[in-house]
């Protein structure tokens, strides 16, 4: 299935297609090439899913280019006009242009959401590692002192918490 995730204008897109070739986005996509159609309400048997959509929603002219990452299409970029026109190899130009733009930026997106996520990986690791270092910290202070327990307990909002501000070992006195 293809889904909408943007728009802009006054024609409304369908909030999902099949990704098929009568779809005009879907053979964008599946054939990884521009398709370009002046009249798509005329285009039943080439297009049939696109067509039966553009009688509905009162468009004409389309133009789906795909977004290709790494030789992969991960979707399609279209323009559609409510009257048969067709698009000049200029404006075909520019939508491809938008397209690798596009691909850019989702890509950036996504560099981005996983470098989040290994900093959030990285900062759990080191919680971790702080609170195995503490526990070491403990486990050495019980031995030295001959106690059976230790804590690590701070002030924090009126009340003491474990792990907060202002720390202080709590325990019988051993040096």
């Amino acid at each position: 299935m293809l889904r909408v995730v943007g728009h802009h204008g006054p024609i409304p897109p369908a909030d999902t297609l099949p990704l098929t070739r009568g779809v005009t986005s879907g053979r964008a996509v599946l054939d990884r090439r521009t398709i370009h159609v002046p009249d798509l309400q005329a285009e039943t048997d080439e297009y049939p899913v696109s067509s039966d959509v553009a009688r509905r929603t009162v468009f004409r002219t389309i133009l789906a280019v795909p977004l290709i990452r790494a030789g992969e299409a991960i979707g399609a970029v279209t323009m559609r006009r409510t009257e048969v026109r067709s698009f000049t190899d200029r404006q075909i130009d520019l939508l491809k242009i938008f397209a690798d733009q596009a691909v850019i930026a989702i890509e950036n997106t996504r560099l981005f959401d996983e470098l989040r996520e290994s900093l959030q990986q990285q900062t759990a690791t080191a919680d971790v590692l702080k609170v195995l270092a503490r526990h070491s910290i403990y486990k050495r202070a019980r031995h030295a002192c001959g106690v059976s327990g230790t804590s690590l307990r701070g002030r924090y909002g009126g009340h003491l918490a474990p792990e907060r501000r202002h720390l202080s070992v709590l325990g019988p006195p051993c040096l």
